[in-house]
């Protein structure tokens, strides 16, 4: 088998880690592991995956033809080929490549963020986006029914639905849990007391706003917080093209109490992992909320698509939701009090218990027992003629409206 994985590694965020963790648990079972990407920019991965013989080929994902040339090699050595995209045109790009060269393997979408299918979404238009709804949502369901479709948990599902207005019957994925590297740590204890001393709220997360813009609110929360309990502090890391609206609401608090917040550039994922042994307490979105509990830290979820600071409570409240959507959520400063307020007895649980909740669901060795065992009953191309025609304009198009705009996710991380 050959596990060709089809996304960036231009960015500093969770699904390069992600990636990692998955080539690191193949290249043990002896699995040849590939990453097709655009950008290589993120070094610390890069060097990472090469110590473990990950093959890196980068090239534009629009590049149908070095498409086939890197996956008819592969194809050569290995008819057993599973090609992985974290995002939707990524997946359509691969479909395309299959249906102009005649190519079949297996093509799936891994579902890691909550708005990978919400095509038409950014559409001004409202007969464009109704347009794009009606052609993506056929495209969906003919790759639901071809088990083309892994997805991380039952909110991602039921966002979909409510997109395309598909039912439960329609729309109904398998779900594989994010895989994570599980290890009990010897000095979990030494851990938890430091942390219940350190009156530290940390988060870390790119500053891609509005998509992650919980990090904004959080400085106010943390302004109400610091009244109540002049001990607390707030440590953040992050980087990215919309650091200035931090810096600048960082900058905008009154210095007695902005003299406790530390708003830090990105840093290696080790260096993180010891910043979440010290700190009291983790908020934020996505795979970092288990690196946190990994590291026996309560982890409060907050919500996405908002420049608010919400919440549904700890992830041990519910440990099968990494992000919750939108603005129906209170704002994350009771959570937080809740964890500020515990005594040490009542501490020492929510580590604990963060950790166990974790270990029982995302350990990475059953997860990926599932993933290799993905298979595609029709591996060839699933997209009718004028689909391929209407994803290849939409390249095109794109490729004009956005020459000369940031690219958010293919910034070059600040040292």
């Amino acid at each position: 088998m050959i596990f060709v994985f089809n996304d960036t590694l231009g960015v500093f965020g969770g699904s390069q880690t992600l990636i990692y963790r998955m080539c690191e648990w193949l290249h043990e079972k002896k699995i040849k592991t590939v990453v097709m990407c655009n950008s290589a920019d993120n070094k610390e991965i890069v060097s990472k995956l090469e110590n473990i013989n990950v093959v890196i080929d980068c090239f534009p994902p629009e590049d149908y033809h070095h498409t086939k040339n890197t996956l008819v090699s592969l194809l050569k050595e290995d008819k057993d080929l599973l090609v992985v995209s974290f995002g939707f045109d990524r997946y359509m790009n691969i479909e395309c490549t299959k249906a102009k060269y005649h190519l079949e393997f297996n093509n799936i979408i891994y579902d890691i963020i909550p708005i990978t299918f919400f095509k038409g979404e950014g559409v001004k238009s409202k007969f464009l986006k109704k347009h794009a709804k009606k052609v993506y949502s056929n495209v969906v369901l003919r790759m639901l029914a071809n088990n083309a479709i892994r997805t991380l948990e039952d909110t991602y599902i039921t966002g979909v639905r409510d997109y395309y207005n598909f039912t439960a019957e329609e729309f109904s994925p398998k779900i594989l849990r994010l895989p994570m590297k599980c290890k009990r740590l010897d000095n979990y204890e030494q851990i938890i007391k430091q942390g219940f001393e350190s009156d530290l709220i940390l988060s870390a997360a790119r500053a891609d706003f509005p998509f992650k813009g919980y990090l904004v609110g959080l400085v106010d929360q943390f302004c109400e917080i610091k009244k109540e309990k002049p001990s607390v502090r707030l440590k953040i890391f992050s980087d990215g093209g919309d650091m200035h609206i931090l810096r600048d609401k960082v900058n905008a608090v009154p210095e007695e109490i902005r003299k406790d917040i530390s708003l830090n550039s990105w840093i290696s994922y080790e260096e993180l992992y010891q910043e979440m042994q010290k700190a009291k307490v983790y908020i934020g979105m996505g795979t970092t909320v288990m690196d946190a509990a990994l590291n026996y830290k309560p982890s409060v979820v907050v919500s996405f698509d908002t420049m608010n600071c919400l919440s549904a409570g700890l992830f041990t409240d519910n440990p099968y939701c990494t992000a919750t959507h939108g603005d129906g959520y209170p704002e994350a400063t009771e959570t937080l009090r809740r964890v500020l307020r515990s005594s040490f007895d009542e501490y020492k649980k929510l580590c604990i218990d963060n950790f166990e909740v974790v270990y029982k669901n995302y350990n990475i060795d059953y997860v990926m027992n599932d993933f290799v065992n993905i298979v595609t009953p029709k591996k060839k191309c699933l997209l009718k003629p004028m689909e391929y025609l209407e994803h290849n304009m939409n390249n095109y198009v794109n490729k004009i409206r956005f020459r000369n705009s940031e690219d958010k996710n293919r910034y070059k991380v600040e040292k």
